[in-house]
């Protein structure tokens, strides 16, 4: 990848993305590959992150979507929720706006983020829209995350109704047009744990993908 191939050192890079609601999701289980070593990178706090501290960004937003958007410089999620999750062909192109915009920064400050981990065993990146942003062409291998009652878990997480979850899911790109190197199925038993330590052992002894 041309993104690889521009780093002075082979670090592998492994994306970790899933349905909304996946159980114990991927922070908890990226939590359990951290603790194995990896180097985890959490891009939707990032992308939170960008648009409430750099200038440039939040300019664009705001001309955009007016200053509505943020609340004493912070993103105002309800008005943001408002725009990009109603169901309808603006609340699709306005999320899709906001996606690839916040994306053009948050890929510099991904590629920053592993120039100054170079020693890391691996990057693991955490992001709910992996393939949205196309953060995982930045990534050696990907992982996705598993769940049969990933609604649920969503609906109670969240407080939301069935039908807004399935907007949201919609809202992304279907799970049969991606491609995995790993699968993790969260089913509840020690299990996980078990599929995330061959996992690691894969990712460093670069074996089974």
């Amino acid at each position: 990848m041309e993104f690889l191939n521009n780093k002075n050192a082979p670090l592998i890079t492994v994306g970790i993305t899933g349905l909304m609601g996946s159980g114990w999701g991927k922070t908890f289980i990226s939590k359990l590959f951290e603790n194995l070593g990896a180097v985890v990178y959490n891009s939707d706090k990032v992308a939170k992150h960008i648009q409430e501290s750099n200038e440039a960004l939040k300019r664009v937003l705001i001309d955009k979507f007016g200053d509505n958007y943020y609340i004493d410089g912070h993103v105002n999620t309800q008005y943001v929720r408002s725009l990009i999750f109603g169901g309808t062909n603006e609340s699709y192109a306005n999320l899709k706006w906001i996606t690839d915009t916040v994306s053009k920064f948050g890929r510099e400050h991904f590629i920053n983020f592993c120039n100054e981990h170079k020693d890391a065993p691996y990057i693991l990146a955490e992001s709910a829209i992996l393939f949205e942003t196309g953060l995982n062409k930045l990534c050696d291998l990907t992982i996705n995350v598993k769940c049969d009652k990933a609604q649920d878990a969503a609906v109670l997480r969240d407080n939301i109704k069935p039908e807004d979850w399935q907007i949201r899911m919609n809202t992304q790109i279907p799970e049969e047009q991606k491609v995995f190197d790993f699968v993790i199925y969260n089913d509840y038993t020690d299990n996980v744990f078990k599929q995330v330590q061959e996992i690691h052992i894969k990712i460093i002894n670069g074996t089974g993908y």
